[in-house]
């Protein structure tokens, strides 16, 4: 528990995770003080958007209240809950945030906050499709989509983007700060790519974590908290989701935000946003 207020941000997340199964008296002083910190290391530059959350649904599932991220409030409520016992506070007439949380952006309508974060964007063929009526094909909404995303991030966030088609390529291979040079080069680079081949997720997803010479992930390279995967179509891999998770992210740590476009697909994307606590959402043409 102790890691909770440590600057690396993998051992922050496990330790936020651990402290729900303590007793709410001696998990809740520690979550909101660490959450304090990771604020403060946010506004500086240095801190982790995923971790906050983590601690906030931590709070959340210790208390039972949907206070979000304010740090004031959940003082007041412990301030309350520590003098008087389990009691409703009051929020002014609120009981949850009044909208997203800072730093949070959007990804054809999911809101995602994180910096730390993997774009995954299918080109196989059939992304040469229009989509709807704006007269874009799915992959040129795809990258418009990004585009905004990008933006919404801000520059003191990191990312990479990965392509797949019957194989994969990253664009970066690493995380980048999102400045808007990085911004502009990576959507560069995407326009760049044009739709064509089968539908490999698994080629795409392989290029998330950095792994070592002999093919294994360390705890070290293990860089993005929080993946974005678009695709359009049923995928050849993998063929179980769990034992994917089980062999790529055995500790929990990649949290994975799927998009579906139309509906000639499976319940896989499905399936990797649940078992991840990730975002599932299906955009019909």
């Amino acid at each position: 528990v102790r890691a909770l207020a440590r600057t690396d941000w993998r051992n922050a997340l496990l330790a936020a995770q651990w402290a729900r199964a303590l007793p709410v008296e001696r998990a809740a002083p520690l979550l909101i003080e660490a959450l304090a910190a990771w604020q403060q290391r946010t506004s500086d530059g240095r801190g982790s958007r995923r971790v906050e959350a983590e601690l906030v649904s931590s709070l959340e599932a210790q208390s039972g209240r949907r206070i979000g991220h304010r740090l004031d409030w959940w003082r007041s409520w412990w301030d309350v809950r520590r003098r008087h016992g389990e009691r409703r506070i009051d929020t002014g007439g609120q009981t949850a945030l009044a909208g997203p949380p800072p730093g949070t952006t959007q990804f054809f309508g999911l809101e995602l906050y994180s910096d730390r974060v993997v774009f995954v964007l299918d080109r196989s063929g059939s992304m040469d499709e229009a989509l709807g009526s704006a007269g874009r094909t799915r992959y040129e909404t795809a990258v418009e989509e990004l585009r905004a995303c990008l933006y919404g991030l801000g520059e003191t966030a990191h990312f990479d983007v990965v392509v797949f088609h019957s194989g994969a390529q990253a664009w970066r291979g690493k995380l980048v700060g999102a400045t808007k040079i990085a911004q502009r080069e990576a959507l560069q680079w995407l326009e760049g790519q044009g739709p064509g081949g089968a539908t490999d997720l698994q080629s795409g997803l392989e290029l998330v974590q950095r792994r070592g010479t002999d093919g294994s992930l360390s705890w070290n390279e293990f860089d993005a908290d929080t993946a974005v995967v678009l695709c359009d179509g049923q995928f050849q891999r993998p063929s179980s989701v769990r034992d994917w998770l089980r062999e790529n992210d055995p500790l929990g740590l990649l949290r994975v935000h799927c998009v579906q476009l139309g509906t000639q697909a499976d319940s896989r994307l499905e399936d990797l946003a649940r078992a991840t606590g990730g975002t599932f959402r299906r955009i019909d043409p």
